[in-house]
């Protein structure tokens, strides 16, 4: 029971370190970028032809807005998430200073996890209630679309919302792990940007890429057009279950070696 409370206390402290940073404007500012996005891709490529019939528009609408989320958008803002909140303790020098609360380390560095973690799932949950006013919006300006005909189909948005958390939460472990053990702010984000373009450029071609974390983002694209034929398990294909075994074993690495670790200078 103390270890929680000493968990959601740090989870606290990291929520006040944040109102100062960028961090939330980063988690705000993406889900309004994404539909912004798709609002002018339907206002100007979408026609009547799109639309209309018996089909329903809303999960053309979820499937577009995802996959424009995980070409590079998502993957990008995980690497700068993750490194801004680093940054507020290695810019401040100040990680000696925490690891002497009277906390277990192991705890302190929970609590910093799970709040990046949250932010990123926030980005996914935000893109929802933005999703359904953009269809609103185009049914009102485009009629032809016919948003106004359907229900919105939410077992559509549940899938898409897990499936794309799952895809990049080895890169956030992965990224988190790196943007903690290099003091360096800049050397993670690039290591980051390096990889997400290269391995997401792959993904479509290279038969190896299922290994990959930064490709997973890019292959879930591939995966929801059906242009990608990979083995499911229990209904997911196997890079989605790949990418949830780095997020563990990586999270699992974080909390033992920040309960061992050394004070870092």
């Amino acid at each position: 029971m103390n270890n929680l409370i000493h968990i959601k206390n740090a989870v606290v402290a990291e929520w006040l370190k944040s109102r100062g940073s960028r961090l939330l404007l980063t988690t705000a500012l993406l889900p309004v970028l994404v539909t912004a996005i798709i609002a002018l891709l339907y206002y100007y490529t979408v026609g009547a032809e799109s639309g209309a019939g018996p089909s329903n528009p809303w999960p053309a609408l979820v499937n577009r807005t995802f996959n424009i989320l995980c070409f590079v958008i998502l993957p990008m803002a995980v690497i700068m998430i993750t490194s801004q909140s680093m940054q507020i303790e290695q810019k401040a020098n100040a990680w000696k200073q925490l690891f002497t609360y009277p906390a277990p380390r192991w705890t302190v560095m929970t609590g910093k996890y799970l709040f990046t973690l949250a932010l990123v799932i926030a980005i996914l949950l935000l893109i929802a209630p933005l999703m359904i006013i953009n269809g609103w919006l185009l049914g009102w300006i485009k009629p032809q679309l016919e948003f106004h005909a359907f229900a919105f189909d939410w077992g559509v948005l549940t899938r898409a919302i897990l499936e794309t958390l799952a895809a990049t939460s080895s890169i956030f472990a992965v990224q988190f792990a790196l943007a903690w053990l290099l003091p360096n702010y800049t050397l993670p984000i690039l290591i980051g940007m390096f990889s997400t373009v290269v391995f997401s450029s792959l993904a479509d071609g290279w038969s190896k890429s299922i290994y990959v974390p930064y490709a997973y983002p890019m292959l879930r694209v591939h995966y929801s057009r059906g242009a990608l034929n990979v083995a499911d398990w229990a209904g997911w294909p196997v890079f989605l279950w790949y990418s949830l075994a780095y997020f563990l074993a990586i999270s699992i690495f974080v909390f033992f070696y920040s309960a061992y670790m050394k004070d870092k200078a």
